[in-house]
């Protein structure tokens, strides 16, 4: 019994000195102005290089101000400014305030690129505003033997007017939701037959925005040796009106040739664009003060009042600041509010309405600000690991030392119980 008292006051003292640094770690306190970003990106580095595939290294530092739904992206940039790849990470991340925090990504740039490049590295928010951007060189070296997408051969047209055609760096306006012709010219330099799959990714706005779920008709382009070949892509577009952006690859299994960005507007655009939406933190308790900050635009040029209105819950959906609404000139483009929470609000989930004069609902935007300052599991496992490990030498120190002075003092009990028998 007194062994495993023991035992369980060394786990406890171990578990909780590796433990409490994790758990209680006090939230660090941020100034109470709000920026749109005060975000940073320091000691970029191409820290490995085999072809077109590049591991990036750098540290992401942010001030104040919580950013969610944020992603990095990757550009290609040639000598004449020209962008010649844009590639966005899928991952989505919150960027907490006061915080640095190393990262590594890997990066496939199309085969076929030629000489020294400028890659951009920026991280941007789901509105595509960039919060932070850095460059660095970077150089290939393109074997003879290349697929060649022939610059300025291509353009977006609609599939019910062929006259309702534009570059590819435009945007396409369709007054309605109907198929896109994307039509561009590819050579072979190659000696041998070559094909190619075309793949599809489209989201809402912008390339950080969300992945709109479509499905696209598999083809395959075969291309001869030497040939040059007019190709047209027929494309789906989203029914629902706004703006999308679709990012066409060609690809060979998991090869990339060449990437195309396609930009298209279906319908009548919002009058309002929510482009930013930011928080001092991502978690607070009951009688603390949030400030919150929202970045917009009125794209119409008539002079209005509209209505914002803002309600906050927690991560359990749970209200944390009950519902409030503010008028403001429709000339404004920053709003910044300060108010004392009713409960506590980790993870909050901040609900933006704007309306107009008439109560109509003219856009909404929600964001989860969900705190990246949790306990990996890998950690938790490591912790109980290690609590075990000091367990059992505890345990192994205390038999060790305990049992042969039991076993002697057992030994010399028994010679003495023998002598008396034998005085006897």
């Amino acid at each position: 019994m007194k062994l495993l008292k023991i035992s369980l006051i060394s786990f406890l003292a171990v578990f909780s000195l590796v433990l409490s640094p994790a758990v209680f770690a006090e939230e660090q306190k941020v100034d109470e102005s709000v920026k749109v970003s005060n975000i940073f990106i320091d000691k970029l580095n191409i820290s490995s290089q085999k072809d077109n595939l590049l591991d990036i290294s750098f540290v992401l530092k942010n001030g104040d101000g919580a950013h969610a739904y944020s992603k990095i992206s990757v550009e290609l940039v040639d000598f004449n400014q020209k962008i010649v790849d844009r590639y966005v990470l899928p991952d989505t991340f919150t960027i907490e305030p006061n915080s640095e925090i190393p990262n590594n990504i890997s990066y496939s740039a199309p085969l076929g690129l030629s000489g020294d490049y400028s890659l951009r590295l920026l991280v941007g928010n789901d509105s595509g505003i960039p919060l932070a951007a850095n460059s660095l060189r970077v150089s290939f070296n393109r074997d003879s033997n290349f697929i060649e997408l022939i610059p300025n051969t291509c353009f977006l047209a609609s599939s019910s007017n062929n006259e309702n055609k534009v570059a590819i760096d435009d945007t396409l306006v369709l007054e309605k939701a109907e198929n896109i012709i994307l039509s561009f010219q590819i050579k072979n330099n190659l000696k041998e037959n070559f094909k190619l799959n075309p793949a599809y990714e489209t989201h809402k706005d912008n390339l950080y925005g969300e992945i709109i779920d479509q499905k696209y008709q598999k083809e395959e382009i075969i291309i001869s040796p030497g040939e040059e070949k007019s190709i047209s892509l027929i494309m789906p577009t989203v029914s629902d009106s706004g703006n999308y952006v679709t990012q066409v690859s060609l690809k060979q299994g998991s090869k990339i040739y060449n990437r195309v960005l396609v930009k298209y507007s279906v319908g009548e655009e919002e009058s309002v664009k929510i482009k930013n939406i930011s928080l001092d933190k991502t978690s607070y308790k009951k009688g603390e003060k949030m400030t919150l900050a929202v970045l917009f635009n009125y794209l119409s040029s008539k002079d209005v009042s509209l209505k914002m209105n803002i309600s906050v819950l927690d991560k359990k959906g749970n209200v944390c600041l009950p519902s409030f609404t503010e008028i403001f000139p429709s000339t404004s483009t920053f709003l910044s509010f300060e108010k004392e929470l009713t409960s506590d609000c980790n993870d909050p989930h901040v609900i933006v309405k704007v309306t107009n004069e008439n109560d109509e609902l003219l856009t909404q935007k929600d964001m989860v600000f969900e705190s990246v300052k949790k306990i990996d599991k890998t950690l938790i496992i490591d912790i109980v690991v290690l609590a075990l490990i000091v367990i059992l030498v505890v345990a192994g120190i205390i038999i060790f030392f305990v049992k042969p002075k039991n076993k002697k003092e057992e030994l010399k009990n028994n010679e003495n119980t023998n002598n008396e028998i034998n005085n006897q």
